[in-house]
């Protein structure tokens, strides 16, 4: 008979597997994902950072498969978690299988013989982050840099989620603001799927979008929607910043409510057949074009 544990807030159901697992919200599984969780880990331990985001997680436990042990790069881990006093357990491939297909969540998953445990990866405060930032920064400044807030509309899909913070991270983007309720879970998917950056990017949970929307609007963001039905496209429109970024769900878009909110409604060109670009796509390519805007002559 299986034993009964409850959700976790990232949405793990476990079955009894090992007692390891018990307090601990997610994994992070796969070579890349689980040394770029270490290198911040050690990182913010050589300097000795009171950072927020450094209290949001902390790997306590590594798998790796007898079948990669002498990899170069589960070396490196091992060094790491050596260095970090994290224990590092050589198990069977077997074992790693079962602890992803436990979960429905992660079946077919990919860990590349390697799964660590982490602690619960809390997100920011809206409005801490918000105050903090203009206390560094004039919104003039925030102007002049071409700063831009990413939020997103109920994406669903954990690995377009996690695909969107990696290019966010990769872009210099300011944070990701994501709503509480009707979003893609921030789970083992979402993270390979960020391929680590998730340990560096500050990510926003927040009840009311259109709150939210309501404050940036004030302190002086513009606020940018990305649709098909756009009347502008993002290369030809003078865009405004700073810039709050709203893209929509993978089937419905933006929703109605939101997409009142914006000032403006761009669209990305397309030639094709198809209609759309997947929103991680979509966010990519706009990121690029405003990081181009930034760093040309």
């Amino acid at each position: 008979m299986k034993e009964n544990r409850k959700n976790t807030q990232n949405n793990l159901n476990i079955d009894k597997i090992d007692d390891e697992l018990d307090d601990l919200a997610s994994f992070v599984y796969g070579k890349n994902s689980v040394l770029e969780y270490l290198t911040k880990q050690n990182s913010e331990n050589d300097t000795q950072t009171s950072n927020e985001l450094a209290l949001n997680w902390r790997i306590q436990k590594i798998f790796v498969s007898s079948e990669i042990i002498n990899d170069a790069k589960i070396s490196k881990i091992k060094h790491l978690a050596q260095k970090l006093k994290i224990l590092l357990v050589e198990c069977s491939k077997f074992k790693l299988d079962r602890m992803l297909s436990s979960s429905k969540n992660y079946s077919n998953e990919n860990h590349q013989g390697i799964v660590a445990l982490i602690t619960t990866i809390n997100t920011l405060d809206f409005h801490d982050f918000f105050d903090d930032l203009l206390k560094k920064y004039d919104v003039s400044d925030l102007a002049k840099n071409k700063a831009c807030v990413i939020m997103l509309d109920s994406v669903e899909d954990p690995r377009n989620l996690g695909a969107i913070i990696r290019t966010c991270e990769a872009t210099s983007t300011i944070c990701a603001i994501i709503p509480r309720h009707r979003s893609a879970s921030i789970n083992a998917i979402s993270i390979k799927a960020s391929a680590g950056a998730m340990a560096y990017f500050p990510l926003i949970e927040v009840t009311n979008l259109k709150s939210s929307l309501d404050y940036l609007k004030k302190i002086g963001f513009w606020v940018t929607g990305l649709s098909g039905k756009g009347s502008e496209s993002i290369y030809e429109a003078k865009l405004a910043f700073p810039m709050v970024l709203v893209l929509g769900s993978e089937g419905k878009g933006i929703s109605r409510l939101i997409s009142q909110e914006c000032d403006f409604m761009l669209n990305i060109p397309i030639s094709g057949q198809c209609e759309s670009l997947n929103v991680s796509v979509a966010a990519s390519v706009f990121l690029y074009e405003i990081w181009r805007q930034k760093t040309q002559p």
